[in-house]
């Protein structure tokens, strides 16, 4: 079945079974996406973000966004933010779809792009298969150089 990616705004209703079950495996940064979006903090509007949901039929099975880095003061330095692919659709390719399409939004409004990947559960290895760098930062573990800034998007 093939993977259809949507924009979604955080507190969707769609999202609600993949953030509980992102809570139970212990990872947390759903429910931080969801209450920035209600406090107005990141609504992944601004100039090249976006906030994907991936769906499998019916079915939300993953999420994915794309901002401009909340840790820098520069706007052209984008982040990967809160992706989360549920427990029984990974390694099917919904992971890499999700990235794909944020990567591609980003080109042409980003120089680079940086994430965190959690420490656990293949995220730091995933990051890496996929063509991005490991950096030693405190607030990024990899980047991605991408294509030049299109000055006409921005």
């Amino acid at each position: 079945m093939p993977v259809l990616l949507e924009s979604v705004e955080a507190d969707s209703p769609a999202l609600w079974a993949l953030a509980e079950e992102a809570r139970a495996e212990g990872y947390e940064h759903i429910d931080r996406m969801v209450e920035r979006w209600r406090a107005d903090l990141n609504r992944f509007n601004k100039a090249g973000e976006l906030l994907l949901a991936a769906r499998r039929g019916s079915e939300v099975v993953g999420v994915g966004g794309l901002s401009i880095d909340p840790y820098l003061s520069d706007p052209e330095i984008g982040r990967i933010r809160h992706v989360y692919v549920r427990k029984h659709a990974r390694r099917i390719g919904v992971g890499q779809a999700l990235l794909k399409k944020l990567l591609s939004a980003a080109n042409g409004s980003f120089k680079t792009v940086r994430v965190r990947a959690a420490a656990r559960g293949g995220a730091p290895e995933f990051y890496d298969a996929v063509g991005f760098t490991r950096i030693n930062a405190e607030d990024a573990s990899h980047i991605w150089r991408c294509a030049a800034v299109d000055a006409g998007r921005r």
